[in-house]
């Protein structure tokens, strides 16, 4: 009885957690032109973020995205018009030049993990079909 009790405590606890996500949104300079605050339950993939929250740039016709900037962990990448002739990767790298991760862009939508890396400023560097852009990220 004590375990059915303890389980249906648990339980009831676990679904009525809700966290609050509150996220930025900066300019190509790094100045912070925004704040949102949402309460949600936490999720383990970066959301889809509105038109007006993410980030954009264009590089060789195609829109970029990425989004949350500051990010906690997970950083997400949309890239528009991709299709099978479009060559596109990732360099991230630390402040100092060392490289994190390099990895290509095999889909228009993409997600990088930094949860594993310290909190700080990284630079991402997205090339589209020998065209580059470079993205200043903050991660909490």
């Amino acid at each position: 009885m004590k375990k059915l009790i303890f389980f249906s405590l648990w339980l009831f606890s676990a679904i009525s957690l809700v966290a609050q996500n509150v996220t930025y949104v900066y300019d190509n300079a790094g100045n912070r032109t925004s704040r949102t605050v949402r309460l949600s339950s936490p999720a383990h993939s970066p959301e889809r973020q509105p038109e007006e929250t993410a980030l954009e740039d264009f590089v060789a016709e195609h829109s970029v995205k990425i989004y949350p900037n500051p990010t906690k962990g997970m950083l997400a990448v949309e890239i528009s018009n991709f299709d099978s002739d479009v060559r596109a990767d990732f360099l991230l790298t630390d402040m100092s030049g060392k490289v994190i991760d390099r990895l290509p862009a095999v889909s228009g939508y993409e997600t990088l993990n930094l949860s594993r890396q310290p909190a700080g400023l990284y630079v991402l560097r997205i090339t589209i079909n020998g065209e580059a852009t470079v993205w200043k990220i903050i991660k909490e």
